[in-house]
């Protein structure tokens, strides 16, 4: 069995003592700069530090004393408590035990610091001394990716392999003075730092050698990875730090994701007999399992095992015995989805409905992680009706309204809380720019979904009408709202661009490519590459456009994120350094595309 580290008392408590009390200034104009260091004890790249120091530092502003405890790291860390104490502007921090001779240490200033007013550092402030008479000068940057939300104040964890570039597995462990490779679950980093606000980071005065970088979402701030929950980047390689001052850093491109774990139900509730809901602690990785249902009989009557399985077929002509009369032998299931409003709960429809005082289901799947759950749950119905009278709701659309259209994403799809019938003719109505009133396409990729798409001569801005009498769910009941309105703005074709270019650094296997606008209010654009080879974004909107992309190395057709340990390096990702400024009626060339490994 493997345990989490003890950390130092610096890592999870830093004590504040001092005599101010904080609170945010009154008066005068609103503040938005960010706090800044204007002075430190001991200055950056000093060498000959005392073990015994004590580390001053200046504010320019009085900053939130309590924002310090999850912004500070050094690396590496300290051998016992760290005390911090504040007089207004400037805190000094002390350790006990001292320092350790003969070693570079590196304080890093996260983002998560503020000052009263909540503005937060633009990006993590390092200063660096040594116990010793020299100061490594080792270096790797690097940027943060996430499919997750924003990844400002991600915490970037770097583990020392060794000084040989070639050892692996045990070998670089042990000379790294380890019984084992890294994990971020439980071993405490050799260098830290964190995320800026756009994903930029930056480890400093490193040893040179091989080292293994992770980054991660402390969702409980505890500075250890927490697998069941908090978002992960496991990087595509190890990377070197060299002493060369002149060489160029190491850039590695993080991607973070979370990793699926086995989802804990909570609890079935449901407000109809043909269907019912399973909330879990976390979103399922997949919306699969399997569902072994019995019936709850009235007072004094036997229960009736029902199997449900996503796609099985009721047995007829006899297939089973009737537990009461008139209900069905089985039944099965006609879906198993995630909620749309809520993606931590499993939506269970039922092809008929149960007939007795509630159900007891056993659940059973993998839901897309490792291990297999199996949990049996009861639920009474009470006085829950058999017929549908609920009304089913708009949730969203995709992209979100607002948006642009174009032939490289002319559809939008609607999303509603349940599944629905297919609309009536007028239900769904586009308004055109002259007011004349247009009847959209309209196709189903999933019952809960519509994807709407616009008459293909009309351009400029649109108003997308859900009238409420003519959509329906499955039982017939209308939509809640009576009228629903969603505005877009559909792009005419000579207004877009092209963009071109060619990607280079990876071996076999395709290379997929996304160019994302700022806001992130239009949809990606997305092509796929072969390796080594040619791309092309067609009919681009105008306007400043980011290009990402990733490798798929394993060549499963889908991008890999790995695992921390026992380590399987993540399929390479790469993000384009400078923004690609996208003309109408023009193409924009040779744009190159590098992935650095």
């Amino acid at each position: 069995m493997r345990f989490r580290a003890q950390i130092p008392a610096l890592l999870l408590l830093v004590l504040f003592t001092g005599c101010a009390r904080m609170g945010p200034p009154g008066g005068g104009p609103v503040d938005k700069r960010p706090p800044s260091i204007i002075r430190t004890i001991p200055e950056n790249g000093s060498v000959g530090v005392a073990p015994e120091v004590s580390i001053r530092l200046r504010f320019d502003e009085e900053v939130n004393h309590e924002s310090l405890r999850d912004a500070f790291s050094l690396s590496p860390p300290p051998p016992g408590k760290v005390t911090a104490k504040w007089h207004g502007k400037e805190v000094v921090l002390s350790f006990d035990p001292p320092l350790t001779r003969d070693r570079t240490y590196v304080l890093a200033l996260g983002t998560q610091l503020k000052d009263l007013r909540g503005n937060p550092l633009d990006e993590t402030v390092h200063l660096a001394f040594s116990t010793g008479e020299t100061l490594d000068q080792g270096r790797i940057s690097g940027r943060l990716l996430s499919g997750t939300g924003s990844v400002q104040g991600w915490r970037v964890h770097a583990y020392f392999l060794g000084g040989d570039p070639g050892a692996v597995g045990d070998t670089a462990a042990g000379s790294a003075g380890r019984s084992r490779l890294p994990d971020p679950a439980v071993d405490i980093p050799d260098a830290a730092t964190q995320a800026g606000n756009e994903g930029e980071w930056t480890l400093v005065h490193l040893r040179e050698g091989r080292w293994r970088v992770f980054a991660f979402d402390d969702l409980n701030s505890d500075r250890l990875w927490t697998p069941a929950g908090e978002p992960l980047a496991v990087p595509p390689g190890d990377v070197m730090a060299v002493e060369d001052t002149l060489a160029a850093a190491s850039r590695l491109i993080l991607r973070g994701a979370v990793h699926p774990s086995l989802p804990v139900p909570l609890r079935l509730f449901t407000r109809m007999r043909d269907r019912f809901e399973v909330r879990f602690d976390r979103k399922p990785a997949e919306p699969k399992m399997d569902v072994i249902v019995e019936e709850l009989p009235p007072e004094g009557e036997g229960a009736g095992s029902l199997r449900i399985e996503p796609g099985a077929e009721s047995p007829r002509d006899g297939g089973g015995s009737s537990p009461y009369p008139g209900s069905p032998a089985a039944l099965e299931v006609a879906s198993v989805r995630y909620n749309p409003a809520d993606s931590t709960v499993l939506r269970v429809r039922l092809a008929g409905a149960v007939k007795g005082a509630g159900l007891r289901a056993r659940i059973t799947g993998g839901f897309g992680a490792s291990g297999r759950l199996d949990t049996t749950m009861t639920l009474r119905f009470g006085d829950i009706s058999e017929v549908d009278s609920f009304p089913p709701s708009f949730v969203l659309s995709r992209p979100p309204r607002g948006a642009r259209l174009h032939p490289g994403r002319p559809t939008v799809d609607l999303v509603f809380s349940e599944e629905m019938s297919p609309p009536a003719t007028g239900g769904l109505r586009v308004i055109a720019p002259s007011g004349d009133t247009l009847a959209p396409g309209w196709s189903r990729p999933d019952e809960a979904m519509l994807r709407v798409e616009f008459p293909g001569e009309i351009a400029g801005r649109l108003r997308l009408q859900l009238v409420g009498a003519l959509l329906t769910d499955l039982a017939g009941v209308p939509l809640a709202d009576s009228l629903v309105n969603l505005e877009f703005i559909k792009l005419p074709q000579d207004s877009l661009g092209t963009v071109s270019g060619r990607a280079e650094g990876t071996g076999p296997g395709e290379v997929h490519l996304r160019m994302v606008a700022p806001g992130e209010r239009d949809l990606p654009l997305e092509v796929t590459a072969a390796q080594g080879g040619d791309f092309r974004f067609p009919h681009v909107p105008p306007g400043p456009w980011r290009i990402e992309g990733w490798w798929d190395r394993d060549g499963n057709g889908r991008w890999s994120m790995g695992e921390a340990a026992p380590y399987v390096p993540s399929d390479p990702c790469t993000i384009a350094p400078d923004t690609v400024w996208v003309r109408a009626r023009w193409e924009t060339a040779e744009v190159r595309i590098i992935f650095e490994l």
